[in-house]
C-alpha cells in the first residue's frame, strides 16, 4: 500500500508541474497573440554589474560589414560638423530625450563609419582629439637621416605625418520625435507584473559628403527611420524597426523608454552611409559590388 500511495503521490506531483508548465505556454501565446504573431528574438539578460553591448546587428548593420572587401585602401574620410538641429526645447527632466540624439550623435556617425568602411579608414577630427594629436606630434616630432618624419604619431601616414583625409561627412539631425502610449491601452497580467506600453520613436538626418581639397558638395540625402517599443513587464521590451527586425531585448524600465529612439537614429544613419557608398562608388569602391549585393540594393 505505501508503495501505491508513493507512486500515486508522484503522478500528482508531475502531473502539477506539467499544469504549471502549461499554463506558462498559454500566458506566453497570449502576449504573442497582444503585441504581435511572431517574435525573432534577439534576446541577452544581463547582470547588473555588467555590461551591456548596445550594437546590435540590425539588418542594415549586417548589409554594411559586406562592403569592406570592396573598399578603396587610400580611401580616408572624416566627419565635420554634426549636431542636434531640431530645435527642440530640451526641460529640466534630461531622462525623456535620447542621449544618442541629443549630445552622442556624431559617436555614432564615426561608429557606423567605422563598421562601413573598416580599420584606418575613418580619421578622427573631433576638435579634442585632434588637439591632442597635435601636441603628441609635436612632442615625437624627429627626422631621420633621410629626411623622413619618424615617431609614434608621425608613422601614421605614408610619406611619415599624420593621415590626411580626402573628404568629409557632414550634416545634422533634423527631425526627433517620440510618442509615447501607456495607461489604459495597456495589458495587465497577475504575476507578469505592468502594463504593456508602447514607444513609437521617428528620426531625420540630413547628411553631406564633401570635397575637402574643393569644398564641393558631392553627395546629399534626407533619411527618415522609426522604430517601435512595446514594453512587457519591467524590463522586456519588443523592437520593431522601419527595416523589418523584430528583436527582444531586455533593459531597466528608465533607459528602455529610450531605446527606440536611440535604434531609430543607429538605423537611420546607416541607411544613409549605405545608400551614400552605393551611389558613389567611384569614391569608395575598389572594384564592383557582387551581383547579390547589387540585388540586395534593389
Amino acid at each position: 500500500m505505501r508503495g501505491v500511495e508513493s507512486l500515486s503521490q508522484s503522478k500528482r506531483r508531475v502531473s502539477g508541474e506539467g499544469e504549471r508548465f502549461l499554463f506558462f505556454i498559454l500566458i506566453m501565446v497570449f502576449l504573442m497573440a497582444s503585441t504581435g504573431c511572431s517574435y525573432t528574438f534577439f534576446f541577452k539578460k544581463s547582470p547588473p554589474d555588467r555590461a551591456v553591448n548596445m550594437d546590435f546587428d540590425f539588418k542594415v548593420m549586417k548589409e554594411l560589414k559586406k562592403f569592406r572587401p570592396y573598399v578603396k585602401k587610400n580611401l580616408r574620410i572624416t566627419l565635420g560638423s554634426f549636431l542636434d538641429k531640431t530645435g527642440q526645447f530640451k526641460d529640466s527632466d534630461r531622462s525623456r530625450y535620447s542621449k544618442a540624439l541629443t549630445q552622442g550623435g556624431d559617436d555614432v556617425l564615426y561608429h557606423v563609419l567605422f563598421v562601413a568602411l573598416g580599420p584606418r579608414m575613418v580619421v578622427d577630427r573631433d576638435p579634442k582629439n585632434l588637439k591632442l594629436i597635435r601636441d603628441e606630434y609635436t612632442m615625437n616630432h624627429r627626422f631621420s637621416k633621410s629626411g623622413k618624419q619618424i615617431g609614434l604619431i608621425q608613422r601614421g601616414g605614408p610619406q611619415g605625418g599624420i593621415t590626411g583625409s580626402r573628404f568629409f561627412l557632414t550634416g545634422s539631425i533634423v527631425y526627433y520625435h517620440v510618442d509615447r502610449v501607456t495607461g489604459g491601452g495597456g495589458v495587465n497580467i497577475e504575476g507578469i507584473g505592468g502594463h504593456i506600453r508602447r514607444v513609437v520613436a521617428n528620426v531625420g538626418v540630413e547628411l553631406r559628403l564633401v570635397d575637402m581639397s574643393t569644398s564641393e558638395i558631392l553627395w546629399s540625402t534626407l533619411v527618415k527611420s522609426w522604430v517601435s517599443g512595446t514594453l512587457i513587464g519591467g524590463d522586456l521590451m519588443r523592437l520593431i524597426t522601419v527595416k523589418g527586425d523584430d528583436v527582444l531585448i531586455s533593459a531597466e524600465l528608465g533607459m528602455a523608454q529610450q531605446l527606440p529612439a536611440d535604434y531609430a537614429f543607429q538605423i537611420c544613419v546607416a541607411t544613409a552611409i549605405e545608400n551614400m557608398i552605393r551611389e558613389n562608388p567611384s569614391v569608395f569602391l575598389s572594384r564592383p559590388l557582387s551581383d547579390s549585393l547589387m540585388r540586395e540594393s534593389s
